[in-house]
């Protein structure tokens, strides 16, 4: 980075904004733009609404009156905006085409009202470093105001926190007006846009700065009285570091509102590390709970039965209880006992035969 200490630096960005407004000046551009034949279209819209409203076609009519309502609306845009390119014109007349004499001027001034002006030759920026800069009570130390000189239609600048005191709860956020390098302007919006079109780059720098000094809650990215404070990840409330703590798995910070523990292992836990058990809807951190054998629904050890949920569980036992039933054999019917001591029956012993008589014993 050249300092201006060093005039080549001077000079170089001297040259390189001098021909940014020359060329910028000389470029002609249609002062305005009309619609293609929007006459003719006017013309004939109202000519075929006016034939079919004379014809009593209701439906046509209608479509006619729209399309004639559209090209009006598209002339009154152009008309607009040819307007607005007048008035710029005009402004322009009254101008001076900032020359290279102007510009190293300015850019001398800003030696006398910033720490450090310099020329940042890899990203083509002009540098003015502020000092470092409180806001009620609150450091947010020195801002670099780059200004970058290789915009080709306009010239855009960016503010760059030289310390790391971003806000706590969003490190995007490096001042109350300033979020990923762009200053929220506010009123200041109008006269910093003219300043830089003008070439008067003095103003520029005492604008942005002048904001970069004030503070003004209505649009504060993030509240100086909140500056220190974190966000909690389930509800996006900010509270003092004292209030919240982190969730024992992701490390998330947490309010004392959403902070919830695990039923089992008592770990501090966030809403996006915790989950239900299916038996008894209890809350429960993901390493206490275990997945069911034949649902893979999460569930507690408390409701695990030999590795199932407790419903299915439940249809395991009853199927197991039907095929017990199914393969149970059948029972054949009891002969008829005899009694050892009993003495049997001669027929019982032989059977009569034909022609023969029983005897008795």
């Amino acid at each position: 980075m050249g300092s201006f200490q060093d005039g080549r630096w001077m000079l170089k960005a001297a040259s390189q904004l001098a021909e940014h407004y020359r060329s910028k000046w000389e470029s002609s551009q249609p002062l305005c733009i009309w619609p293609p034949g929007y006459q003719q279209a006017i013309e004939r819209w109202q000519r075929l609404y006016q034939r079919a409203r004379g014809r009593g076609w209701n439906g046509a009519a209608r479509h006619c009156l729209r399309q004639l309502l559209s090209a009006n609306v598209q002339l009154a845009v152009a008309v607009n905006a040819g307007q607005e390119r007048l008035l710029v014109e005009e402004r322009r007349q009254q101008q001076t085409i900032p020359s290279e004499r102007m510009v190293v001027d300015e850019l001398r001034s800003l030696a006398s009202e910033f720490e450090q002006v310099a020329y940042d030759r890899q990203s083509q920026e002009l540098v003015a470093v502020t000092e470092p800069i409180t806001l009620d009570e609150v450091d947010l130390g020195p801002f670099e105001i780059r200004l970058q000189l290789n915009g080709i239609d306009k010239l855009c600048y960016r503010i760059v926190a030289l310390d790391n005191r971003s806000a706590r709860g969003s490190s995007r956020v490096s001042h109350s007006h300033v979020q990923d390098e762009t200053l929220c302007e506010g009123d200041g919006h109008h006269a910093i846009a003219v300043a830089l079109e003008e070439g008067r780059l003095g103003d520029f720098f005492l604008l942005v700065r002048q904001i970069l000094r004030t503070y003004n809650s209505a649009s504060a990215y993030v509240y100086l009285s909140d500056w220190d404070n974190v966000t909690c990840t389930d509800c996006g409330d900010s509270v003092v570091p004292s209030e919240s703590s982190g969730c024992d798995r992701c490390e998330e910070t947490l309010c004392e509102s959403c902070c919830c523990l695990c039923d089992h292992c008592d770990a501090t836990l966030c809403n996006q590390c915790r989950e239900g058990c299916l038996g008894c809807d209890d809350r429960f951190c993901t390493n206490c709970l275990s997945a069911c054998a034949d649902c893979e629904e999460p569930c507690c050890p408390e409701c695990l039965f030999e590795g199932r949920c407790p419903d299915c569980h439940t249809s395991y036992e009853e199927s197991h209880e039907i095929d017990e039933d199914e393969v149970a054999p059948t029972e054949e019917p009891e002969s008829p006992s005899t009694d050892q001591n009993e003495t049997p029956c001669p027929t019982d012993i032989q059977p009569l035969c034909l022609g023969e008589a029983a005897v008795p014993a």
